[in-house]
């Protein structure tokens, strides 16, 4: 049920006007009072709305408008005060549901534009920042950039510093998403920076920024510090009572733990982490740390535990809809099969992870998805075909800049070529590298010795 406001008794005029436009879309519509209320409301609170007796609230009036027919900003015109207003909750309401809901999310920023086309910096510098995270939540990484610059561009005109720290956070965040992990964490490091400057670092994505901070540092090998930004991102988050991103330094940690080879300790962590997602009720972590919970109980030969994990992790990913969370799920999924010998259902799940990805546009996981499928054509002992398919891979893994991933492939490709010399599995490796490997792996394999011919008589 959609709440709403009480009943006044006196109404101020922009209400009367609010009422006397809800009550003409309506009528333009050709829908009665009950029409327009559904299920969500009654028809009494509609009409106590078009009389100016009550008010509604955003959510209210963002369903009113769909189905009057009509924009909300041409339902609450004419006050700039209510304007801005209204345009502040959608945004703290876009802000909440940019990682849920990133589509619906840049929805409510099309009608803050609307309602506010000459709107401040500040706001302006928000909106951008907030468009840009929902364009990188679904892949869209070129368009994020350009809300990324927007957003900075705004902000420093603005010479309002948390600003500045979130937009410098988001092009941090999207350097990350294509793997250039050394310039994310610059990146990162000058916006913890900026929100320490503005005072700031104690907000939902100065906390966010640190996890990214620590996510970057394990990737480029800085796993010490690592744990200290992690850390500190727990403790804040737990002043601030955010428990998501409580739950996500708690991931982090079991994540450090888990590089560091003290994988009870890791499990520990993601079992912690797990329920804090649980009781927040937010599915999409939950779906994440249950997948990597997975991928480490079968790493450590736990093998039915893992599968039940990623069981867990497949219906998750299932509700929420996410095609990239659903891809990596049953991705982990095949693996377990492969390392429990039963290669129909490994055939089966990688095949449902090859779909997602490809429906999703994600490459990485379709890199991933065609090394899976090699390992089970070996497996059955196709040979040209595990080559064909691990070829492949470390073409697609290495074009995502995902490269230490290709060079592992790399190197089994190099091994199912025939009794491979260290020379041409660095050969493969090099392939992968590309020009950041040493150029003593940049040059071609040997190729066989060929037999000496004796003279002619």
């Amino acid at each position: 049920m959609v709440e709403h406001r009480k009943t006044l008794t006196k109404s101020p005029t922009w209400l009367l006007q609010f009422g006397q436009r809800l009550e003409h879309a309506r009528g333009q519509m050709g829908l009665t009072q009950s029409d327009l209320a559904g299920a969500e409301l009654s028809k009494s609170f509609v009409s106590l709305l078009e009389t100016a007796r009550s008010y509604p609230s955003v959510e209210t009036l963002l369903l009113l408008a769909k189905r009057a027919g009509a924009s909300p900003g041409s339902l609450l015109l004419e006050s700039a005060d209510l304007q801005l207003d209204a345009a502040l909750s959608l945004l703290t309401l876009a802000s909440n549901s940019v990682w849920r809901r990133p589509a619906w999310a840049r929805g409510l920023l099309d009608t803050v534009k609307e309602l506010l086309p000459d709107m401040p910096l500040r706001i302006r510098a928000e909106t951008a920042f907030l468009r840009g995270l929902t364009f990188a939540a679904d892949g869209h990484l070129k368009e994020a950039e350009q809300q990324a610059e927007v957003s900075r561009r705004a902000a420093e005109q603005a010479r309002f510093g948390p600003s500045i720290a979130r937009a410098s956070a988001l092009s941090g965040h999207l350097l990350m998403l294509r793997r250039d992990f050394r310039k994310a964490m610059a990146q990162f490091g000058d916006a913890v920076g900026k929100f320490r400057a503005s005072g700031s670092l104690r907000s939902e994505f100065g906390i966010r920024t640190l996890l990214w901070l620590g996510s970057t540092s394990i990737q480029t090998g800085r796993v010490r510090y690592a744990r200290g930004v992690y850390e500190q991102a727990r403790r804040l988050a737990a002043r601030l009572g955010l428990r998501t991103l409580e739950g996500r330094a708690l991931w982090g940690l079991g994540h450090h733990a888990w590089v560091e080879g003290d994988l009870t300790k890791a499990a520990r962590l993601l079992l912690e982490a797990k329920s804090v997602f649980e009781e927040s009720e937010d599915l999409a972590e939950l779906g994440e740390v249950m997948r990597n919970l997975g991928r480490l109980l079968r790493e450590q030969g736990k093998v039915d535990a893992a599968r039940d994990a990623l069981d867990h992790a497949v219906r998750v990913a299932n509700q929420v809809g996410n095609l990239r969370m659903r891809s990596a799920a049953y991705e982990e999924m095949a693996r377990v099969w492969v390392q429990r010998g039963d290669l129909e259902r490994a055939e089966e799940a990688v095949g449902h992870a090859g779909r997602l990805a490809r429906s999703a546009g994600d490459r990485l996981h379709r890199g991933r998805v065609l090394t899976i499928e090699g390992v089970i054509a070996a497996r059955r002992g196709d040979r040209p075909k595990a080559r064909r398919l691990l070829g492949q891979a470390v073409r697609v893994l290495g074009r995502v800049g995902a490269k230490d991933e290709a060079a592992e492939v790399s190197r089994d490709l190099a091994l199912l070529r025939g009794p491979a010399t260290s020379s041409e599995a660095d050969h493969y490796v090099a392939q992968a590298l590309g020009s950041t490997a040493p150029r003593s792996m940049r040059k071609r394999a040997p190729r066989r010795p060929t037999r000496s011919r004796r003279p002619r008589k």
